[in-house]
C-alpha cells in the first residue's frame, strides 16, 4: 500500500471544473453561510521563532499568475503578515514510466510571463519568494510512485526542465529554488540527484531544497530505504509535512497536538513521534527543517489522513483550523525549525467560501483558519480573555430583593477584542452582555438579579466567555464564586411541654419551649411565655439569638400563684419580616388543684401541638 501526500492536480482540477458549470448557477440563486464551533485549550505563552511564514499559491491555468484576482489574493496574503510565498509550475509526465517531461499550456502549466509577474508582485509587496517547479502524471498516479523505464534519460531530461527555471529564479532574485517535490521512487539514486543539485548550483545563487515527502524525508522517518540522503549539499531539510495524528474525525485541539508526539496507529506504525524525528533529521544533517508543504483540507477527519483531499464529504471548517492551531502550537517555539509554506492557497480572493469549489478544500481563505494563521503571522498571539474576580454584595439574601453582582474581566491579548459575558446561578442564566474590551485592560460589570421569581437555597455565581476563535488560554474564562442563599425570616416553636398537666397549688411545674429558626439569617428575638387567669401576666422574658437552623430548648420552672385552669402561653416577639407567624404561638392548658387529701404530686407531663 502507498501512502501519498501528493494529490492528484489533475483529478482535482477535472472535478473543480465539473463543479464551477454546476456553480455558476448555483451562486447566482442561492446564499450560503458558514457555522463555527470552536474548541480551545490552554497552551505556553505565545512566542514564534519560525521565520517563514510562508504560503503556496498554486496557479491553474497558464496565466493565473498574471491576473488581477491573482494580485488582489497576495496582497491578502500580505496582509495576514505572511513573508514568503511559494509559487508552483507544472510539468507533466503522460505516463509514470515515461522518460519526457514536458509542460502543457492547456492544462496548468504557468507560462513564464506569469510566474516572472508573480515573483515581481511579491517582491513589491516586500516578501521572499521560493520557486517550485513539480511534475504531475497524466495517467492519475502520484509522483512519487514514478518508475521511468529508463532512469538516466529521464534525469537528463529533469535536469533540463529543473535548470531552465534555476535560471529565471536566479534572473528574478528568488531567494528559496525548490530542486525537486516528492519524487520518492528516485531518491535511492543518489549520484544522480547530487548531479541535478550541482546543475541548479551552476545556475541559482541563491538558497536551495527538497521537498521529501513525510513518510521517506530521512532515516529517522517511516520509509528509511527511500530516505533523501543528499540533503549535505542543500541549505535546508524541505518536508511535505502531511503527518497522520490522529484516528478521530472529531479531535480536540489538545489531541491534535499531542499526535504529533504519539500518532495514532495505521501503517506507519503506530506512537509515532514525528516531531522527535523531524529534530532528530535537524541534528544529524545540521539543517533546519522547512515544512515545504502542510496542509489541510476543510473536511472532517482531515486530521486522519492530511495528504487526502476527498477524506469526508462532510464540510468541517473547525477541524482545518484547529489543525492549523496545532501545528503553529507545536513548532512555534523549537528554533531548529526555519518555517513552513502551507498548501494552499488560491488565486482567486473568493476562493473557499460557501459554494465555491474550494469551501471543502486545501485552502484557508475565507476560513477560521485564516484567522488562526493571522493570529500568528503577526506575532499578536491568540487572544486571551481572563475573569479575575466575581463578587455579591450579600452571601445571604432575602427571596425577593435585587442581589448586586460584580464580575471582573481583564483582557490579556494584544488587541481589543469583543466577546460576551454571561452571568449564571446555578446554571441559570441571569443577563448577558457585550463588552469591547481594549488589550492589557481590565472592566468591572455590574449585574442586577432580582430574586422575587427563584426558589429559596443556595446559588453557585458563575460569570462565563466563551473562548474566541484561536483563544488558547481558557481556563481563565470561568469564574465561579462562593454560595449566594436566597431566602427568608422564619422562626417557629416547634414543642410546648409541661412536666405535668395538672399539679397541685404551691408545687412547680416546668415548662420546655423548643424553637427553631427555619431561615436562612441570624436571628435575635424574645421568647415571651405567659399565662392567662384572671389577666395575663408574664411568667418569664428571655432575649435569645438563633443561627441559621439552629435548634434550641428552653427549660423554665414556674409556680402558680393559685389554684384554677391556666393557659400558658409561648410567643415569639421582635421578628422581622417572618414569612410564617402562625407558628410563632403554641399554648396549652395547666390545671392547679387544692390537696385536700394530702397526697403527693401529680405526674402528667402535657405536649402542646
Amino acid at each position: 500500500m502507498y501512502l501519498i501526500s501528493g494529490r492528484s492536480v489533475m483529478e482535482i482540477r477535472l472535478a473543480s471544473i465539473q463543479r464551477l458549470i454546476i456553480l455558476a448557477f448555483l451562486i447566482s440563486t442561492i446564499g450560503f453561510s458558514i457555522s463555527k464551533t470552536a474548541s480551545f485549550i490552554e497552551t505556553q505563552n505565545f512566542t514564534i521563532f519560525p521565520q517563514m511564514r510562508g504560503m503556496t499559491i498554486n496557479a491553474w491555468s497558464a496565466e493565473a499568475y498574471n491576473s488581477s484576482d491573482f494580485d488582489t489574493s497576495i496582497t491578502n496574503l500580505v496582509e495576514l503578515k505572511a513573508n514568503w510565498v511559494a509559487f508552483t509550475v507544472f510539468w507533466f509526465m503522460e505516463q509514470y514510466n515515461d522518460t519526457e517531461i514536458h509542460p502543457r499550456m492547456d492544462l496548468y502549466t504557468a507560462s513564464n510571463s506569469s510566474l516572472i509577474h508573480a515573483i515581481q508582485k511579491a517582491h513589491e509587496l516586500e516578501m521572499k519568494v521560493a520557486l517550485k517547479p513539480m511534475i504531475d502524471i497524466l495517467d492519475g498516479k502520484w509522483r512519487g510512485q514514478i518508475k521511468p523505464y529508463n532512469w538516466t534519460l529521464w534525469f537528463k531530461n529533469y535536469r533540463k526542465f529543473i535548470s531552465s527555471y534555476a535560471e529565471l529564479a536566479e534572473n528574478y532574485n528568488v531567494e528559496l529554488f525548490i530542486v525537486g517535490t516528492e519524487l520518492r521512487s528516485s531518491q535511492i539514486y543518489q549520484n544522480e540527484w547530487r548531479q541535478v543539485i550541482n546543475n541548479v548550483r551552476s545556475h541559482f545563487s541563491g538558497n536551495i531544497s527538497y521537498a521529501a515527502n513525510w513518510d521517506s524525508y530521512s532515516e529517522y522517518s517511516v520509509l528509511p530505504n527511500y530516505a533523501v540522503r543528499f540533503w549535505d549539499i542543500l541549505d535546508y531539510v524541505g518536508v511535505d509535512a502531511y503527518f497522520p495524528l490522529t484516528n478521530s474525525f472529531n479531535p480536540t485541539l489538545q489531541q491534535l497536538i499531542s499526535a504529533w508526539s504519539n500518532s495514532a496507529s495505521g501503517w506507519w506504525g503506530s506512537g509515532r513521534n514525528w516531531t522527535n524525528e523531524l529534530y532528530l533529521t535537524y541534528l544529524s544533517t545540521e539543517k533546519k527543517i522547512i515544512f515545504t508543504e502542510i496542509g489541510y483540507c476543510s473536511q472532517n477527519g482531515t486530521n486522519t489522513q492530511p495528504w487526502n483531499y476527498n477524506v469526508s464529504p462532510t464540510k468541517d471548517l473547525q477541524e482545518q483550523a484547529d489543525c492549523y492551531q496545532a501545528v503553529l502550537e507545536v513548532f512555534k517555539n523549537a528554533t531548529w525549525f526555519e518555517g513552513w509554506f502551507w498548501w494552499n492557497w488560491e488565486t482567486d480572493p473568493n476562493a473557499g467560501k460557501p459554494g465555491t469549489p474550494d469551501e471543502k478544500h486545501y485552502t484557508p481563505q475565507n476560513k477560521p483558519a485564516q484567522e488562526i494563521l493571522r493570529q500568528y503571522y503577526s506575532e499578536e498571539g491568540p487572544p486571551d480573555i481572563a475573569i479575575t474576580n466575581v463578587t455579591s454584595s450579600h452571601t445571604v439574601v432575602e427571596k425577593g430583593s435585587l442581589v448586586e453582582i460584580n464580575v471582573t474581566v481583564e483582557n490579556q491579548g494584544t488587541y481589543m477584542k469583543n466577546f460576551s459575558l454571561t452571568l449564571y446561578t446555578n446554571d441559570t442564566i441571569i443577563q448577558r452582555k457585550p463588552l469591547s474590551l481594549e488589550n492589557k485592560s481590565s472592566v468591572t460589570v455590574e449585574f442586577i438579579w432580582n430574586t422575587s421569581n427563584v426558589a429559596e437555597g443556595l446559588y453557585l455565581l458563575k460569570a462565563y466567555v466563551p473562548p474566541l476563535l484561536g483563544e488558547v488560554d481558557i481556563n481563565d474564562n470561568l469564574y465561579v464564586d462562593g454560595a449566594l442563599t436566597v431566602g427568608n425570616h422564619d422562626l417557629a416553636i416547634t414543642c410546648l411541654t409541661l412536666s405535668n398537666q395538672t399539679i397541685f397549688v404551691d408545687e412547680t411545674v416546668i415548662i420546655s419551649v423548643t424553637i427553631k429558626n427555619k431561615g436562612v439569617f441570624n436571628e435575635t428575638f424574645l421568647l415571651n411565655l405567659s399565662y392567662t387567669y384572671v389577666t395575663d401576666p408574664v411568667i418569664e422574658t428571655k432575649n435569645i439569638t438563633l443561627l441559621s437552623q439552629e435548634i434550641v430548648e428552653i427549660n423554665l420552672f414556674w409556680a402558680p400563684p393559685t389554684e384554677g385552669v391556666y393557659m400558658i402561653e409561648a410567643s415569639l416577639c421582635a421578628v422581622l419580616k417572618d414569612v410564617n407567624l402562625a407558628d410563632n404561638v403554641k399554648s396549652l392548658y395547666l390545671y392547679v388543684i387544692r390537696n385536700n387529701s394530702g397526697g403527693g404530686s401529680m405526674s402528667n407531663s402535657i405536649r402542646a401541638k
